[in-house]
């Protein structure tokens, strides 16, 4: 029966992790001496008498009480019954949910209890499991679960490199947590237009990766309608207006009234020869411009938009533009960058990225992602990141020029 416990139940029913341990009857000595004998793998053992279960005893309670030579139930009855058997919490069928289960235990159940219970399968008795098992197990289908949407999150990150000469696209995200509300995405609107978006949501692990879920459905349904053919006004869906007030009413649409979504989105024109910046709520934009040899000079954009969601409407009366020219290296970068804490909580802070993006600005493709990971590692070391970190830059030019 134990090899087929699929058979019957659900992976989320108590019967599917129930331990099937033979009960032990107090009157019986044949089966007592089997205990005695260490024939029984279980680490505890139920006690059965008159087809009751009174409670679970451990084993090595019973191997103290082998050395009594009295019967099971006098020495049970001598040795005081309270301080050896366990007792049951209930009897519970074995089609009943672990989560609901759980829940009413946690309600009566002490810490340093392990709260057993009978699990009958059709009124009989099938076996044993207590709280903690439960718990230990719904929490490894829920890491599971959360490994797995981490998986899917990292390939919404997996973009397929642009091949356009005219720029490169280079980009870096680590999250705090398997899975979290960073993201960003290259999308080319046509063959003189794209849009390269950095989204950091207002909500962590599992919270913001649902809106960014929602994100990625986004620009998904962009690429496959809006751009390739779709039914839809070109004069407008080419309109980086237009572009940003439609995912402000997306993510007003999709989250909580109190979720929102920091946002830089740079369209880049080949047509005007320029990059226009929407600055929604994100760290500051930072426009890396050559001066000579191993020289650059840099400007900040800060916000002058608010976040994704926050407003009913978006009015872009005077959003930045950046003309393009040989050289140019644009750096958007969620607030994880500048807010990680070292070990003894100090913070990473503006003026160290600035510094540490400059030095970004000389690093060749290939070493990108391997100059930001030792950058992170050594100011963190044994410190847990408190937020996502996501970071891309933008580098314009002949390809030559570009690493």
């Amino acid at each position: 029966m134990k090899g087929k416990k699929d058979l019957y139940f659900t992976p989320m029913q108590v019967g599917y992790i129930a331990n099937r341990v033979e009960p032990v009857s107090v009157a019986s000595d044949a089966k007592w001496n089997n205990v005695f004998s260490n024939e029984y793998e279980s680490e505890v053992i139920p006690l059965e008498s008159h087809g009751s279960i009174l409670g679970i005893i451990r084993k090595e309670d019973i191997n103290k009480l082998s050395t009594i030579k009295e019967s099971p139930l006098n020495r049970l009855r001598k040795r005081s019954a309270a301080s050896y058997i366990m007792p049951i919490l209930e009897v519970i069928e074995a089609s009943s949910y672990i989560n609901k289960v759980v829940e009413r235990g946690l309600k009566t159940t002490r810490w340093d209890n392990p709260g057993w219970y009978v699990v009958e399968y059709k009124h009989k008795y099938l076996g044993i499991v207590n709280l903690r098992q439960m718990m230990e197990y719904t929490d490894s289908i829920q890491t599971r679960d959360i490994h797995r949407a981490g998986e899917i999150q990292r390939k919404l990150l997996i973009h397929p490199e642009i091949k356009d000469a005219r720029f490169s696209f280079l980009s870096y995200n680590r999250m705090a947590n398997i899975v979290g509300g960073d993201w960003h995405k290259p999308l080319c609107i046509n063959k003189n237009l794209y849009l390269v978006g950095c989204f950091d949501v207002a909500g962590k692990n599992i919270s913001g990766s649902l809106v960014t879920m929602s994100l990625c459905a986004c620009f998904t349904t962009l690429e496959l309608v809006s751009y390739r053919g779709g039914p839809y006004d070109r004069r407008k869906k080419d309109n980086p207006d237009q572009i940003t007030s439609l995912l402000n009413m997306i993510i007003r649409r999709v989250s909580p009234a109190d979720v929102f979504v920091a946002a830089v989105l740079l369209y880049i024109d080949f047509q005007t020869m320029s990059v226009e910046i929407h600055n929604c709520g994100l760290s500051p934009v930072l426009i890396f411009v050559p001066t000579g040899e191993n020289t650059i000079a840099y400007k900040t954009y800060k916000a002058n938009l608010p976040p994704l969601g926050v407003e009913k409407t978006i009015d872009i009366d005077t959003p930045y533009r950046v003309q393009i020219s040989d050289g140019l290296r644009i750096v958007v970068y969620s607030d994880g960058l500048s807010d990680m804490c070292d070990v003894y909580g100090e913070r990473y802070g503006e003026e160290r990225t600035i510094q540490f993006l400059q030095d970004l600005h000389f690093i060749s493709k290939n070493k990108f992602s391997s100059f930001i990971d030792r950058e992170i590692d050594l100011w963190t070391k044994d410190a847990a990141l408190a937020d996502d970190i996501t970071l891309f830059e933008l580098r314009f030019g002949k390809p030559q020029e570009q690493n």
